[in-house]
């Protein structure tokens, strides 16, 4: 025999628990797997920098990123200019941790000085252009709600839009991410970032 109270206990505890979609359920796995994506345990790079502005010429910078994979899934990375000779020897250092805020200090060789970037500076402008340097750390799966939004193309090529939106909304110089994944190399092609009240994306990574 059914006892009313047990019944009654056990009715309330079901339907108190939370009601996950399958949408970001999915989405909590792709970016897990995005995170932790083999991309081996170190890698070099060598890039320019265009600075344009309507009416001016481009400015053109060079600069060179290190990164390495260090035990408990940390990964340090850096990157040097080295051209044009007012920039040159200009460096960021980055250490990303697993479930933790990222620890971020530049070198201005004019100064002769390294300093650490706050966590309230994170949407500086990296060396006055448009990336921030949030933008230059790997931000933790924790940190946002996880969303499959549906198929999408770049290009030709077939697509997973994966949207990602900060849990707290002063974590982060976005109010959301869209990441545009090619699921057999789980690598996104595109990343569309938007800012709190707006409809279209204020940055796009291709």
């Amino acid at each position: 025999m059914k006892h009313p109270a047990l019944t009654a206990i056990l009715l309330i505890t079901l339907t108190s628990l939370p009601v996950f979609s399958s949408a970001t359920t999915d989405g909590t796995a792709l970016a897990e797997k995005l995170y932790n994506r083999p991309d081996g345990e170190d890698a070099a790079s060598r890039a320019t920098m265009v600075l344009s502005k309507k009416g001016n010429k481009p400015r053109y910078r060079t600069l060179y990123t290190y990164r390495s994979d260090k035990e408990n899934g940390e990964t340090w990375s850096l990157t040097r200019f080295t051209e044009p000779a007012d920039i040159n020897g200009t460096g960021l250092l980055t250490r990303d941790l697993p479930h933790d805020d990222s620890n971020q200090w530049i070198y201005l060789p004019a100064l002769d000085r390294a300093r650490r970037i706050s966590s309230s500076r994170k949407g500086g402008r990296f060396v006055g252009s448009d990336i921030f340097y949030e933008d230059l750390s790997k931000r933790d799966v924790a940190k946002d709600r996880h969303r499959i939004l549906g198929d999408g193309k770049v290009g030709k090529i077939a697509t997973t839009r994966l949207e990602s939106t900060p849990l707290d909304p002063d974590d982060s110089v976005y109010s959301k991410r869209i990441n545009w994944v090619h699921m057999k190399t789980l690598i996104p092609l595109q990343t569309d970032y938007y800012a709190a009240g707006k409809e279209t994306p204020v940055k796009r990574l291709k």
